[in-house]
């Protein structure tokens, strides 16, 4: 389980500012080498029958959580999940990891999901979600990962997808293409704040609010 508290900048953009920011990349941000290779990721979000952290996250509440579970690859070539729950405190957040081996979960009825994952979870986790139970989304994207020598990390999501899991039995085979064309997030620990504020004075697009679960809701 890890705890860190960072950062994390978003840019939600059109083609035109992917192209942009490949253009930035070549010129400026040579810094930013490939990490490691490009990935499927996909994600369950979990939240109340209310959708409480969607709202939160709405309203621009300071103190917000979400919870998922995540894993790489083919929806149906699942090798291991891991279970996350983020929380954020106005500009800085930090994220918990449980890695879940036991990919049979996934087949189950996807609204048993939780009940099915909870026995897995360590306590402190378990404590945190247990009100936040109800699979809503789920979303898919192709990421790109960079990052700098001293380890500032830069994530390009592309090719985003999402689709409602409200009243529903087993993961959709299709899913429904996300209007927003691209993400890029960069995020570093706090003490490298003034370091990343340099390097975004170079940048030709600005920081905008961005939440993948709630784009998911919105759009479908």
């Amino acid at each position: 389980m890890s705890k860190e508290y960072r950062y994390e900048r978003k840019y939600p953009m059109d083609l035109q500012g992917l192209y942009e920011f490949r253009f930035w990349h070549r010129m400026y941000g040579g810094e930013f080498r490939t990490a490691y290779p490009k990935r499927i990721v996909n994600s369950i979000y979990f939240d109340s029958i209310e959708l409480d952290n969607y709202n939160d996250n709405l309203s621009g509440n300071s103190e917000r959580f979400k919870s998922r579970l995540r894993w790489y690859g083919d929806n149906l070539k699942i090798d291991k999940m891991q279970f996350e729950i983020k929380k954020r405190k106005n500009a800085v957040g930090y994220k918990e990891t449980q890695i879940i081996t036991d990919a049979r979960l996934m087949v189950e009825n996807i609204a048993e999901l939780y009940k099915k994952i909870r026995p897995k979870l360590n306590n402190n986790i378990r404590n945190q979600v247990d009100k936040m139970r109800c699979p809503t989304v789920l979303n898919q994207y192709l990421r790109e990962y960079y990052v700098t020598r001293d380890d500032i990390r830069l994530t390009v999501d592309t090719d985003m997808k999402y689709a409602s899991l409200l009243s529903r039995k087993n993961l959709p085979d299709k899913l429904v293409p996300s209007e927003v064309k691209a993400v890029v997030e960069i995020k570093y620990s706090i003490n490298k704040d003034e370091k990343v504020r340099n390097i975004l004075q170079t940048v030709p697009f600005s920081i905008d609010k961005n939440s993948k679960y709630v784009n998911a809701v919105e759009e479908i």
